[in-house]
């Protein structure tokens, strides 16, 4: 699973690309602060959407982490182990936006980020007190 880390601020999400494939790190802003991750086509990485809400928005110990397949399926992580470090410069995804990536879009919303598969529509809205499947 990807790691990220909740601390960094920016405007729009960018692009990491490689030979292969396609990755967005960003952010989403307010009380419910996500840090995402998604990949798509990159060799050795499968195509997911994740995103994790953690410290400060929640305790360790009620961080949550969630991954998004392409076939829809929904991988839930608790806890520390889902915690890690996101690029140096991760932008903040701003309230109404979204990113498209590969079969995935997700959007950030006040009440957290949003993560479909575009062909499906099913995917999950987390925020910082609640992981729902849409």
């Amino acid at each position: 699973m990807p790691l990220l880390l909740l601390a960094a601020t920016g405007v729009f999400a960018s692009a990491a690309s490689t030979s292969t494939g396609s990755q967005r790190f960003f952010f989403t802003p307010g009380p419910n602060r996500a840090s995402c991750e998604i990949d798509a086509g990159v060799r050795g990485i499968p195509d997911s959407a994740w995103c994790l809400v953690g410290p400060p928005q929640v305790t360790v110990r009620n961080a949550v982490g969630v991954e998004l397949t392409p076939s829809g399926k929904l991988h839930v992580c608790h806890g520390l182990r889902c915690i890690g470090n996101a690029p140096i410069n991760t932008p903040t995804l701003r309230f109404g936006r979204s990113i498209e990536l590969g079969p995935f879009r997700c959007t950030s919303l006040s009440t957290g980020v949003r993560c479909v598969v575009k062909k499906l529509g099913h995917g999950f809205l987390l925020g910082a007190h609640e992981l729902t499947r849409v």
